[in-house]
């Protein structure tokens, strides 16, 4: 498809002309480049207002002051929270939120006291996903006498999405939130049928893609949250502020994107040194401006720490070599334990550790080193969703030496469809591992564990290929982010 971007110093909407009606039609074919051809005019910069310009918006000031005057109605605070975070505008609220859902948490909020469902289930995901903990017990109160969940909870559908979200937190040993979850999901997909569009919409959605293990980003401008909030003041509001920050992102991200376009990789080629110097030089380069950035902006050189980080993936490759060489499986427990390093996901996030700069301690920089459960956690859930087969190009010559291939060769007696379950059931440990680091761990700096848990919701669009060994939804919600206004 290619663009144009005809960018106006007019409010923040470039406009995106199809310069081939016909090619526009079509929207899988390869690389960026190729696919978007993008033309940005300079005056696209003059148009940008900054995130800071933003908060002192009308509209953001009203929801702040509304946000700070509930009082009593912790029913109110909460939805407002709750909008704001399916909006991706909660950032603009930081301190508001904190504040408010401390107060709740120290109080132990009036949402114990009652027995709404809604509510409950609400205050609980809330309140876990800032980091304060909640007992799954909470939800015993919704239990009948044969220890089941309640089968007149169904009429409240409101309390059941948001109970299945709420269950997405579960940590190792809750099987109460298990029991939530399959509950929830039962009532929820047998309703259906019996809700209007935007319900059907809104739970169809809630169920593919549960907000905790979602980037809101991609979703904020499809969320269908008029028929839960639609007919509150300050929800009016949060549409506003959400309006004006998308076209901000909107125009940053084109920013970027033109800047990246600016690379002839072809030139840069020519420039290069030979064979294996090339990826040498290349990466010894990057790894010292990195450092020299980092050293420049916090006040600490983490060259050796990269270092060691690249030693161990490069070793983590060679192991695997060695066993496609040799064409010997390895156990699926020896796989998973080099693979979680070959994923790619240590050197990530090692990377954004210290370019975030925040809890940047020496004890921190050894915990990092050996690979804690905030990465290692991120590391599983990748592997394992790239081993269940969906990248069929990745195979070669039949033996794709997966975490699947592995776990069949220990247990002789597994179908493919045994073997592909158990991978499922070891990524929904994994999240519950990575659950428990978010609200457990505080060595970690906030921002650092949540780019760990935002990378974990990433890897289902990563993987989510179709028959054509393409990715429809991610590129469907990257059209979307970057284009459609």
């Amino acid at each position: 498809m290619a663009l144009h971007l005809k960018l106006c110093l007019s409010p923040l909407k470039p406009q995106i002309v199809p310069t081939n009606p016909q090619l526009s039609q079509t929207f899988n074919s390869p690389p960026i480049p190729n696919k978007w051809n993008i033309n940005v005019e300079e005056q696209m910069c003059s148009a940008l207002i900054k995130p800071r310009d933003l908060s002192s918006k009308y509209h953001t000031k009203v929801v702040k002051h509304e946000l700070r005057s509930v009082g009593e109605n912790s029913l109110k605070g909460l939805c407002m929270i709750d909008a704001m975070q399916r909006l991706n505008i909660d950032y603009h609220f930081q301190q508001e939120i904190e504040t408010f859902l401390t107060t709740q948490y120290v109080t132990n909020s009036s949402a114990w006291k009652h027995d709404d469902l809604h509510e409950t289930s609400l205050h609980f995901r809330l309140l876990r996903q800032q980091g304060h903990f909640q007992s799954p017990e909470v939800f015993n109160k919704f239990k009948n006498k044969e220890e089941k969940f309640n089968p007149k909870l169904s009429e409240n559908i409101n309390g059941m999405i948001n109970l299945f979200e709420a269950s997405q937190l579960s940590i190792a040993g809750e099987d109460i939130l298990d029991e939530a979850e399959e509950f929830s999901m039962k009532i929820l997909k047998e309703k259906l049928v019996h809700l209007n569009n935007h319900e059907a919409m809104f739970v169809r959605r809630t169920l593919e893609n549960p907000f905790h293990k979602n980037l809101p980003i991609f979703t904020a401008r499809n969320n269908c949250l008029g028929h839960l909030y639609g007919t509150n003041t300050w929800f009016d509001s949060l549409k506003e502020v959400a309006k004006l920050d998308f076209s901000l992102l909107q125009c940053l991200h084109q920013r970027e994107i033109v800047q990246i376009s600016k690379w002839d990789i072809n030139t840069a080629m020519e420039q290069l040194p030979d064979y294996m110097k090339t990826c040498f030089r290349v990466l010894y380069d990057l790894t010292n401006e990195i450092s020299f950035k980092v050293y420049q902006r916090h006040g600490w050189d983490p060259i050796d720490s990269l270092k060691m980080t690249w030693e161990s993936l490069c070793k983590a490759f060679l192991v695997e070599a060695k066993w496609f060489g040799s064409g010997k499986l390895p156990s699926a427990e020896e796989y998973l334990k080099n693979g979680i390093i070959s994923s790619g996901v240590h050197i990530l996030l090692v990377h954004i550790f210290f370019l975030l700069g925040k809890g940047l301690t020496k004890e921190n920089v050894e915990r990092i080193h050996k690979i804690p459960p905030i990465i290692s956690s991120p590391a599983t859930i990748l592997r394992l969703w790239d081993d269940l087969g969906n990248a069929e190009d990745e195979n070669q010559d039949g033996i794709d030496g997966s975490y699947v291939s592995c776990l069949m060769m220990d247990h002789p007696d597994y179908c493919t469809k045994r073997a592909r379950d158990d991978v499922m059931t070891k990524i929904s440990d994994a999240w519950k591992n990575l659950n428990q680091e978010c609200l457990f761990d505080s060595h970690f700096h906030k921002t650092f564990t949540k780019a760990s848990l935002n990378l974990a919701r990433m890897v289902p669009l990563m993987y989510s290929y179709d028959d054509n060994n393409s990715l429809p939804g991610l590129e469907g919600l990257l059209h979307s982010l970057l284009f459609e206004k």
